[in-house]
């Protein structure tokens, strides 16, 4: 790992609304870098209305730009939109991002949940949190078995104690940008410590060798 690992943020709209929220400072516990200055170098890239099929099909070129150890994805909530969608279907497509770690040599890779929205629009698609629900529940047992990904629940957006979503009720407000400026952050440092492990060496490879491998390692007595 370089001596300042690379992050992307990428995904839909949230993280295009979220690093517009950091740059406009008006926000004083919040930084473009995520008070992580020292850990990482924090990259976003977000296009609203991203699918998982527009990013893979136009937005990994930056992934390949820019080479970073982690990347963060936060995709799923545009592919839940139309009513034919099925949550199964958008997790195997979120799930199949995974190759980034052996496309790009992306590290580790963090896939958020998708949040609940409470839009007046959505009648065309009135199970949309269930779906949701289903979407999140499959994603965090696919990811399970990787140990170069995990999946990453907001705190503060699962069951927020304050309202979070703009009047839209799809979008976050000031204090659901908070919550997610928080959530990112410690998603970030998660990423930094699964990585450190894996380069870290193995209990085993630290104790000295067994018995029957020490006698072979002696020197030949003189003769």
């Amino acid at each position: 790992m370089s001596p300042t690992p690379q992050v992307l943020i990428m995904g839909h709209s949230f993280v295009h609304s979220f690093h517009k929220f950091l740059a406009q400072g008006s926000e004083r516990r919040v930084r473009l870098d995520l008070n992580l200055s020292r850990s990482a170098y924090i990259n976003y890239y977000g296009v609203g209305g991203r699918t998982v099929d527009k990013l893979s099909k136009y937005d990994l070129s930056v992934v390949g730009r820019l080479k970073p150890e982690i990347v963060i994805l936060e995709l799923g909530s545009n592919d839940l939109s139309p009513s034919e969608a099925r949550s199964k279907q958008v997790g195997s497509k979120i799930d199949s991002l995974c190759t980034l770690h052996t496309q790009y040599g992306v590290k580790f890779i963090v896939v958020c949940q998708t949040i609940n929205n409470r839009a007046l629009c959505p009648r065309s698609t009135p199970s949309y949190n269930d779906l949701v629900a289903l979407l999140n529940r499959y994603l965090s047992v696919v990811l399970e078995t990787l140990p170069f990904a995990t999946f990453w629940c907001h705190k503060g957006l699962r069951k927020p104690n304050v309202p979070i979503l703009c009047k839209d009720g799809i979008h976050l407000n000031h204090k659901g940008q908070y919550a997610l400026y928080r959530s990112y952050r410690g998603a970030i440092l998660c990423a930094l410590r699964s990585i450190s492990r894996s380069l870290s060496p193995k209990a085993d490879q630290l104790l000295p060798p067994p018995a029957y491998l020490r006698s072979r390692l002696l020197p030949l007595a003189s003769v």
